[in-house]
């Protein structure tokens, strides 16, 4: 599945293992390799998360052939800094924690791929954090909330954004300790 994704779409390969999966995965890529395992995402907070569907459906052929044209100029240095952040959001032990992970986050992400934030783009009176998932501004965002759900859906829906699912709804919550799969080297590889 790799090498057709690879022929066709190019990228990470990401979809391609989550389609794989059950359940939340960490994911690493190098240029001769794919591995993923199993994590145990459940946090405390998890009430507070939600996911948001932004009627954006970006082309993922597109979106990829963008950033491959992005010079980043220090790319290693990036990388080091996602990893960074994938361990601070898998150590977040409250909403506050996590949602200054986001705002981090997203400033890299748009700051070096020149890229306009969600939230800025469509909530910025939001009291909550957004996360963009997917092709960036596109699919689904994840947002967290101290309020309601019905306070939370009801402000989005005013924004014409009717489609919020609470993250239990979406998340397989299964024991997913044995599953696990690494194809090649595990030489040098980055978490994405």
């Amino acid at each position: 599945p790799f090498e057709l994704q690879e022929k066709t779409f190019g990228g990470s390969g990401y979809d391609v293992a989550c389609a794989q999966s059950v359940g939340p995965i960490s994911f690493q890529k190098n240029k001769s390799a794919h591995s993923w395992e199993a994590v145990d995402f459940n946090p405390i907070f998890k009430d507070k998360l939600y996911f948001v569907y932004l009627n954006r459906k970006q082309n993922t052929r597109v979106a990829i052939e963008n950033y491959y044209n992005i010079n980043i100029k220090d790319k290693s240095n990036l990388i080091s800094k996602l990893n960074t952040l994938y361990d601070q959001f898998q150590n977040s032990f409250d909403l506050r924690s996590f949602e200054d992970t986001i705002y981090e986050h997203e400033d890299l992400i748009s700051k070096n791929l020149n890229l306009d934030k969600v939230k800025s783009l469509y909530f910025s009176d939001y009291w909550g954090a957004v996360k963009s998932l997917g092709a960036w501004g596109g699919d689904f965002a994840l947002v967290t909330s101290n309020r309601s759900f019905e306070d939370t859906k009801r402000y989005f829906n005013s924004k014409n954004f009717n489609t919020v699912l609470k993250f239990d709804d979406l998340i397989s919550q299964r024991n997913l300790s044995s599953q696990s799969s690494i194809l090649g080297s595990r030489d040098e590889q980055i978490q994405i």
